[in-house]
């Protein structure tokens, strides 16, 4: 059997994304099979059930957005004594969105793998090594701080060092990279600082759900691979959404460079001249992208903000400029 640990933020992250929530019913599938059991400390459970809220409004928007483009094709080419009352229904639907909850069940049905997962404690000596970590500034303590991050592996290592481990394989699955992946290497492999965990066989690091699923043997895993050969395509509304994510992003870091030179007097604030000022900022314009971003600091969570080194800030502007040009636009529009 493969023992699996999830993170919180898989568990999010897959709720959220209607395009993998079929590696949530193969995970379903094979638990009942006896194929893969899931563990579960406490922590996981209690920040899912923080994040719930969130998800809801996700899925939520994700709905409201379908709708949008249905109501648009149907508007545009329907046809016949149907096409009123079809309008009609979708905009009742539309309407009612935020009253109607859980709508899609992913939220519920997360809840329900969550109650199959076998409980693991977080122990004194687990929290003690978490702290450790903290004390050596090992991994996961990176740009935040990680110490739920560090509880969590320290918890998984506990079981997988402890008794009752024979004919048993066991994976820890994260889509934290940043603090759990290689540093500026194959995200796909576990940090250094976890070599004393992490092993080739028994003791396995993924980074997907998808991932971990795929070692196992089952006709689940071969319908799976089946249905991954007609994957669809993501819908524009997706692409538009990741794409305002990035925006923010770019334009936070531009602003925070903008502000070293402000504080380092290479930039001065003074009224606008009337014409381009290279080495000045009006007062009040200063002030307005202040407010700016200080709002997206509380959207974002100043550890998603950055700041990024060079290889990051590559990858950060590469899928901007790359999901612009599927849209349509230039390559190497980066503007924000």
């Amino acid at each position: 059997m493969l023992k699996l640990l999830i993170d919180t933020c898989v568990w999010i992250d897959l709720a959220k994304d209607h395009h993998q929530h079929t590696f949530l019913r193969a995970l379903d599938a094979l638990m009942g099979e006896g194929k893969i059991a899931v563990m579960l400390p406490p922590l996981v459970l209690e920040e899912f059930e923080r994040n719930k809220g969130t998800i809801l409004n996700t899925n939520r928007q994700s709905l409201s957005s379908a709708l949008k483009r249905a109501k648009d094709l149907l508007d545009q080419h329907g046809q016949g004594r149907g096409k009123t009352g079809a309008l009609a229904q979708l905009n009742d639907i539309d309407q009612r969105l935020p009253r109607l909850g859980d709508l899609t069940g992913i939220t519920a049905f997360v809840e329900q793998l969550l109650k199959k997962a076998e409980t693991i404690p977080v122990t004194d000596a687990t929290k003690l090594r978490a702290l450790e970590r903290g004390l050596k500034k090992q991994a996961p303590y990176g740009k935040k701080n990680s110490t739920a991050d560090a509880i969590l592996i320290e918890a998984f290592a506990e079981v997988v060092k402890g008794k009752g481990t024979t004919g048993h394989q066991f994976g820890f699955v994260t889509h934290n990279k940043d603090d759990f992946s290689q540093p500026k290497g194959d995200h796909r492999q576990h940090h250094p600082d976890f070599d004393g965990i992490f092993t080739k066989r028994k003791v396995r690091y993924f980074v997907t759900l998808k991932d971990a699923i795929m070692t196992v043997g089952s006709r689940v895993v071969d319908d799976l691979e089946y249905e991954e050969y007609a994957e669809q395509p993501r819908a524009t509304d997706e692409i538009v959404d990741e794409i305002e994510v990035l925006i923010d992003k770019v334009w936070y870091n531009r602003h925070k460079v903008y502000e070293e030179k402000i504080e380092e007097g290479l930039v001065k604030l003074r009224p606008y001249p009337g014409k381009y000022d290279p080495d000045g900022c009006d007062p009040e314009v200063w002030k307005r992208a202040m407010l700016a971003a200080k709002k997206k600091e509380q959207e974002y969570g100043l550890e998603n903000l950055g700041p990024w080194d060079d290889f990051e800030w590559g990858m950060l502007n590469g899928k901007l400029s790359s999901l612009r040009w599927v849209l349509g636009e230039e390559w190497d529009m980066l503007d924000t």
